[in-house]
């Protein structure tokens, strides 16, 4: 087993899909929990006014000792105060609200997702091909050009928090560890120096107070890294020794990873992952210009409005399998460097309706 996916097994256990605990959460019903980590458990329910499926995620007592419990519901309450001062944007979960058990445990209540996450369909189904990849940085830059407009900052950027629903929307959650420009050290996590070490960039790693947006747009460089070579530019059996090497090692030439991807794309990474946060693409704006070139370098003409194509899920049986959704006569380089014929350049293709089969590119079958 490689140490990317040693590292990739690691990363967070898999939901348990057991019943929860006796979670007495007036108006809802049908408890299901669907994921635990660090920061809490999550579970699926039934708000039963409006008869729809949402997401709870709460701390339960005796999930962690009092104090860090404490410390945990603060952070709670700070991130769904943060996610309800934002403007809604389809990139970017919803919460609907602050809620309380008969026993004064804290709750947030976010709309349900249908679909897992972009580590869980890595973990399944292999790399993207690099339309897909690109798709779905694309959906994340829209997401942080966004949230940056109204001055967060995310700083946990990773596949674990990026949600891909059934019909390929992505949406960026877990804002528990972001904060708002020139205020954080107002978040309850304590400190600059937080998110996960693969992701992060330098100016985090140096718990720098000057940590601003383009830290977020170093994190994406990384992901889109992960998706194009097969695994992040950096990488140690110690999460100090990772993060070390963000602050001094130099990435791999992408083309040293990945020989068929073109000149331009390993252009875009390397800015991307620039020490200097100076020396980096300074909006999310100019990032998304810059995918969008690439995008259409690669044959694909965009879509006035939505996202580059689409970026579906098909459940197969046990299987999740991530698919690209294109116009029916788009072409593109093949994973393998395999050339093929650009797309007519006329008129740009309105968004795809659910797609024939023969516009649907599975996902190469390559473990991380």
């Amino acid at each position: 087993m490689s140490q990317s996916a040693r590292l990739t097994q690691r990363s967070a256990p898999k939901p348990s899909g057991k019943p929860a605990y006796p979670l007495a959460l007036p108006g809802f019903q049908d408890f299901l929990e669907i994921g635990r980590g660090s920061m809490g458990v999550v579970y699926r329910a039934t708000q039963q006014c409006l008869d729809r499926p949402v997401a709870i995620k709460t701390i339960p007592a005796g999930f962690f000792d009092e104090q860090t419990r404490k410390e945990r519901l603060k952070q709670l309450a700070f991130e769904g105060k943060l996610l309800a001062s934002l403007s809604p944007h389809g990139n970017v979960l919803q919460v609907h609200a602050m809620a309380w058990d008969i026993w004064g445990n804290q709750a947030l209540v976010f709309e349900f997702v249908e679909g897992d996450s972009l580590r869980n369909l890595l973990q399944e189904t292999g790399l993207p091909t690099w339309v897909q990849s690109l798709g779905l940085a694309r959906q994340v830059a829209r997401g942080l050009r966004h949230v940056h407009s109204e001055g967060v900052v995310h700083r946990d950027i990773k596949p674990a928090n990026l949600m891909v629903n059934r019909r390929g929307t992505l949406k960026i959650m877990d804002f528990g560890v972001a904060f708002r420009m020139g205020e954080m050290g107002l978040n309850p996590a304590g400190c600059s120096r937080v998110g996960t070490p693969l992701y992060m960039a330098p100016e985090v790693v140096l718990a720098d107070p000057a940590v601003d947006h383009r830290a977020d747009l170093y994190s994406l460089g990384v992901l889109i890294f992960q998706l194009l070579c097969g695994r992040p530019p950096f990488m140690s059996d110690s999460g100090f020794e990772t993060a070390q090497m963000h602050l001094h090692a130099r990435p791999p030439k992408p083309r040293s990873l990945a020989p068929d991807l073109p000149e331009e794309i390993e252009a875009f990474l390397l800015k991307a992952l620039a020490k200097d946060p100076g020396a980096r693409f300074q909006s999310a704006a100019e990032m998304l210009a810059e995918i969008d070139r690439l995008l259409e370098l690669l044959g694909y003409r965009k879509s006035l409005e939505g996202p580059a194509g689409s970026v579906s899920v098909a459940l197969t049986g046990n299987r999740t399998e991530l698919c690209a959704t294109l116009p029916a006569d788009t072409s593109f380089p093949a994973r393998d460097g395999a050339k093929t014929t650009s797309a007519d350049p006329g008129k740009p293709p309105a968004d795809p309706p659910d797609p024939p089969q023969s516009s649907t590119f599975r996902a190469r079958e390559i473990a991380l």
